[in-house]
């Protein structure tokens, strides 16, 4: 199975983000990430098998009372990859106060010996765009955008398996860690 560790948005943050990109929803190149799967990103882990999952479960309960609860801020837009013509990820990029969030990179990666990303950007994907259409210019897409200022509390850090589709991923949670209990 295909997992990775993220943080799920509150309702009302899902919402503002989802309601920010209905001006893409009539690009034909764009695949809009639904509500229901906004989510920021810890630690991308890969296909791994049931046993496998299971190790990663116990050593998040393990870890779990070493983590605090996290405040996250919507920054700015951001496009992936950066430095490119044709962005393939339209994102928010989020800030965490006390770097939150890179300190919960740097323990799953610790724990779960995995190498940590050097270089680490925590955002939340907005959309997709489609590599066979035309692709909108950056200037274009920040125009549509408007992100609005949002901030909320890292409550739960939860492992996700992923399933993928042609018309996207679905997320299963597996396990969930409730911060600050």
């Amino acid at each position: 199975m295909r997992l990775f560790i993220a943080v799920p948005l509150p309702e009302n943050a899902a919402a503002a983000l989802n309601n920010c990109t209905k001006p893409l929803r009539e690009k034909k190149n764009v695949r809009l990430v639904p509500k229901q799967n906004l989510h920021c990103t810890i630690l991308f882990i890969g296909e791994k098998s049931e046993s496998e999952c299971k190790s990663i479960i116990g050593t998040m309960k393990e870890i779990r009372e070493h983590l605090s609860v996290a405040e996250i801020s919507v920054n700015r837009l951001v496009l992936f990859p950066s430095g490119t013509r044709k962005p393939r990820v339209i994102a928010a990029a989020v800030d965490s106060a006390n770097q939150g969030l890179q300190v919960y990179h740097r323990i799953f990666c610790r724990e779960l010996g995995m190498l940590k990303v050097k270089n680490y950007h925590p955002h939340i994907t907005l959309a997709r765009l489609r590599q066979n259409d035309q692709v909108m210019q950056k200037k274009q897409i920040h125009h549509l955008i408007e992100l609005p200022s949002i901030s909320f509390q890292a409550e739960n850090i939860i492992l996700y398996s992923s399933l993928l589709f042609r018309e996207g991923a679905s997320y299963d949670p597996l396990f969930t860690i409730k911060l600050g209990s």
